[in-house]
């Protein structure tokens, strides 16, 4: 009686709370397949070049806006480029200096910030990243980056601080 009871104490409380526990990271290569593997090309972007990063618009969700997300997720590749290149600045669409390599183009396609602590419901940011070589106008790298934060957790997760964790992880990733 006793092995059941502590069974069914397991099953219904300790299992999902570690089941629900985790965060999840994906990143889907958008990029079209190669005829000789039927899959996309991976590419490593060269490191100690000059590179730009373009401002997103801002995150919504639920029919509101989330003011200075955009900034904030350029900010974010900004900071987390800077390790690999020579120098990293923001750019404004349309005005690109001459001796940019690479543009970084971040496009906030989800940004759902949620209370998981109370409401079971994890925080979601997904991203677009399109990187371009300047010098030639070819797109090397069109990435959709996700994360989904835990859905059992004692503190919420901020989907700033997702997104800054996948971009941090995305980063690491290309060079």
């Amino acid at each position: 009686m006793k092995k059941i009871f502590l069974t069914a104490i397991f099953t219904t409380f300790v299992l999902p709370f570690f089941l629900g526990c985790s965060t999840t990271v994906k990143q889907n290569d958008l990029m079209p397949a190669t005829a000789a593997t039927g899959t996309a090309a991976t590419i490593k972007l060269q490191r100690n070049k000059v590179i730009y990063v373009l401002p997103s618009q801002d995150g919504i969700f639920d029919g509101r806006t989330y003011i200075g997300t955009g900034a904030s997720v350029a900010d974010m590749f900004v900071a987390n480029l800077r390790p690999y290149a020579a120098k990293v600045q923001l750019a404004t669409e349309g005005n690109i200096p001459q001796d940019a390599y690479y543009v970084v183009k971040p496009t906030i396609l989800h940004w759902e910030p949620r209370a998981a602590a109370w409401s079971g419901i994890s925080t979601k940011v997904e991203i677009n990243v399109s990187i371009t070589n300047a010098t030639g106008g070819v797109e090397v790298i069109n990435k959709s980056i996700q994360v989904s934060g835990r859905n059992v957790t004692f503190v919420s997760q901020s989907a700033d601080a997702l997104a800054q964790y996948v971009i941090k992880d995305f980063c690491s990733s290309i060079f």
